[in-house]
């Protein structure tokens, strides 16, 4: 089949627009990558204005309702607090909304409580679905503070486990 293509017999094409490039040889331009003058320094209010993006919509997850920020810039912001170092604080801040959000879920299944017992476990049915379906958009959403940061702290629970 070669051998007819070589020598432009029958219907065969032969591509004779490809270029060759030696071993070595790419092009005479040389790509040079240089640092930047000065470390780019973080905005002051960085840590302030990342958390309170994240803390609307980790309220938001609480009460079910829409949040105004996409899940890749939630993510994005969470991604970008870790590598910064800022994780540990952004744990803190997560778990004390969780733990906020839960005690507030406790005092409202007590406020409902029923002297039916049927339909009291279903009270406590229908938060605790809740509560799992908030903590697994959570966890989502801070995967790699999950990912990262909890993975790489000995006594530090993982978001999951944090939530229950």
């Amino acid at each position: 089949m070669e051998e007819w293509a070589s020598r432009g017999e029958g219907s065969g094409a032969v591509n004779m627009a490809r270029k060759v490039i030696k071993p070595g040889r790419a092009s005479g331009r040389t790509l040079t990558i240089k640092p930047f003058k000065e470390k780019p320094k973080l905005p002051e209010n960085f840590e302030a204005d990342t958390w309170a993006k994240l803390s609307v919509a980790v309220a938001a997850v609480h009460t079910k309702s829409p949040v105004a920020a996409s899940f890749e810039e939630l993510y994005r912001c969470v991604e970008d607090a870790c590598l910064h170092k800022l994780a540990p604080g952004l744990y803190d801040k997560l778990h004390a909304a969780c733990h906020a959000h839960v005690a507030e879920q406790l005092r409202q299944l007590r406020a409902r409580s029923s002297p039916d017992p049927m339909v009291f476990l279903g009270l406590v049915d229908a938060c605790w679905s809740d509560h799992c379906d908030a903590m697994l958009t959570l966890r989502a959403v801070f995967l790699y503070l999950d990912r990262t940061h909890v993975t790489q702290m000995a006594g530090v629970r993982s978001l999951w486990d944090m939530g229950l």
